[in-house]
């Protein structure tokens, strides 16, 4: 048995410690996401990807050229790939991301960018 602290710093003596989880590469998720923005809780799953990759994407968090992927995008988001599926086919219409068969999604090249596509951004 492990001995751990707690948050009010006792100890306790249980199963075995968790090991650390292991610092990754940034991922797209990581780079989208907004530093200081929160979100309304009311905010439907669909609609939390969605905002968080356009974002991300016109913000230029992600970098043009970025790959989509759909398992850790819905891993990051603790949705299904049905979610993201939906989200990044209606980021391709906004033009934002662009959809490849066979390839994948990834963030829209910059000439294809449109600067009316931030005054037309939704809920902004």
């Amino acid at each position: 048995m492990a001995t751990r602290k707690t948050s009010a710093g006792d100890t306790t003596t249980g199963g075995p410690a968790t090991p650390p989880i292991k610092k990754s590469a940034r991922t797209a998720v990581e780079a989208a996401k907004p530093a200081d923005k929160a979100r309304e809780p009311e905010e439907s799953p669909e609609e939390r990807v969605y905002r968080t990759l356009y974002d991300g994407i016109l913000d230029r968090r992600l970098a043009p050229g970025t790959k989509l992927k759909e398992i850790p995008l819905a891993q990051a988001f603790g949705v299904t790939r049905g979610v993201v599926r939906k989200t990044l086919a209606r980021l391709a219409t906004a033009k934002v991301v662009t959809l490849r068969s066979q390839h994948g999604a990834s963030a829209a090249p910059a000439l294809r960018w449109r600067k009316s596509a931030r005054s037309s951004r939704p809920g902004g």
